[in-house]
């Protein structure tokens, strides 16, 4: 009800619209923060956005110095092909021991067209998804380290669910001194993943006194479909690096919990 200033009262319609348009945001170089870097893009996107890259980074590199880039909005990231763009930490000591790509709770990420390298982390080296949903496009997922579980990716909570299509997770490793090591290339807990048009190829996983399973992918008690890909080429190194502890392994390519549950069709 309004008022008028002549004393007269009616009504009125009021709208309010707290929602942003959505954009797409450009990183402009590899630097691992400051302006135009991808980290201050993401910091800068509201939900909806794409962040894509300029054209100059053709060819070259985001290296990571400082710490993972944490992904807490539900964005694209859209790289423009996995040979062309690679996202990774840096070499150089002394850059922490960190993976690459964080995705938070309740939040849904697409991920297409980068190659996601050298990230290192307890879980998830290259990509962690914490309770979210994430898609994978023509990505590369590769040369990734894990001390527990989930060399090139993992997947964790109730509520997450990966699509990995057209993307290759290949050469990434889980490896410790922990009594269980698990899922070389991927790592699902509980939640629901799609592999369609992919390969998890060349994964790892070793121990030293402990147990390594699931070379290519682990998974504890969730759903794993895999469709038109492969999963083959991995490895399992039981009493690695220390030849003295005696570990055991199981499961190179594909280790299915007892509660898990794994669906594979026109695969290898």
């Amino acid at each position: 009800i309004l008022k008028g200033k002549d004393g007269g009262v009616g009504l009125g319609l009021l709208e309010i619209y707290s929602g942003l348009p959505t954009v797409t945001l450009t990183a402009t170089n590899g630097d691992d923060s400051g302006e135009g870097s991808l980290r201050n893009m993401i910091t800068a996107a509201v939900d909806g956005d794409t962040i894509q890259f300029a054209y100059l980074l053709s060819g070259g590199a985001i290296t990571l110095t400082s710490d993972e880039i944490v992904i807490d909005k539900n964005i694209t990231i859209a790289g423009p092909g996995p040979g062309k763009l690679t996202v990774q930490r840096s070499d150089v000591i002394p850059t922490p021991l960190v993976r690459v790509f964080h995705i938070m709770p309740g939040r849904r990420v697409t991920i297409e067209g980068l190659t996601v390298s050298n990230g290192y982390a307890e879980t998830g080296g290259g990509i962690f998804a914490d309770n979210a949903t994430l898609i994978l496009k023509n990505c590369r997922i590769e040369n990734n380290y894990a001390s527990d579980r989930g060399g090139g990716r993992s997947n964790e909570g109730e509520n997450s669910s990966i699509r990995i299509l057209n993307t290759s997770i290949n050469s990434n490793n889980a490896y410790g001194t922990g009594p269980l090591i698990r899922g070389g290339g991927i790592f699902n807990r509980t939640g629901v993943i799609e592999i369609r048009n992919s390969h998890i190829n060349g994964n790892s996983i070793s121990t030293s006194g402990g147990v390594a399973q699931g070379g290519g992918i682990f998974n504890e008690s969730g759903v794993v479909q895999i469709s038109n890909s492969s999963v083959d080429e991995s490895f399992a190194f039981p009493s690695q690096p220390d030849p003295h502890h005696h570990g055991t392994s199981a499961g190179i390519g594909i280790y299915n919990d007892v509660n898990g549950i794994v669906g594979i069709r026109s695969s290898s």
